[in-house]
């Protein structure tokens, strides 16, 4: 009788009484389940890269906060020493903005290469503002080379950098820089990410 149920439980996958360990339970539950089980595994495997995504774009978003925020700081400290040292000089010119620069450079000295590129890329816009598109192009360049390893800024360089090309009437060179900062940028999940996009867009 023990025979005879044992056969018929290996016909139907099930285990059978004289092998009844988890593992061989286990994998002839597999057997009987392969779709089931796939689609669990699957399942789990979108689970986890969905959660590695949000944790991901969390610690990014944390990430730029801070480094924003930084070179916020620095900035304005920066822009109020150089307003006592160049007293009277315009707010947009050569003078002041390049004293500026010093006095950044020289307050972020101790902190991360990123906080350096967002405050010299500002200066980039600030002069390609003043027109000063020698000034502007080192040091959007400066930056770009600083923020090679983040996505986002070095795409905020390249608009400036295609924006001085545009300007310069060097359309060629404009859609280069354009498309390398696409390249970089990859795929775009946060609204400052779009946004870069959009900036790269209007530049063609």
């Amino acid at each position: 009788l023990a025979l005879r149920d044992d056969l018929a439980c290996w016909s139907a996958g099930k285990p059978i009484s004289l092998r009844k360990t988890f593992g061989y339970a286990a994998a002839r539950f597999v057997a009987r389940n392969s779709r089931l089980v796939s689609l669990a595994i699957l399942f789990a495997l979108v689970t986890l890269t969905l959660g590695a995504v949000l944790a991901w774009q969390h610690h990014e978003a944390v990430r730029e906060v801070e480094i924003s925020t930084r070179a916020e700081q620095i900035f304005s400290q920066s822009l109020a020493s150089a307003a006592l040292r160049q007293a009277g000089a315009p707010v947009g010119s050569a003078a002041f903005l390049g004293r500026t620069e010093v006095n950044f450079r020289r307050y972020a000295d101790k902190d991360p290469p990123a906080v350096l590129a967002r405050g010299l890329s500002a200066l980039a816009r600030s002069q390609t503002e003043a027109g000063n598109y020698d000034a502007a192009h080192r040091l959007a360049a400066e930056s770009a080379t600083l923020a090679s390893g983040e996505g986002l800024q070095f795409a905020l360089n390249q608009v400036t950098l295609a924006r001085l090309y545009n300007l310069r009437a060097q359309h060629a060179a404009a859609i280069t820089a354009v498309e390398v900062g696409r390249k970089r940028l990859g795929f775009v999940f946060t609204d400052q990410e779009k946004l870069a996009r959009l900036q790269l867009d209007t530049q063609l």
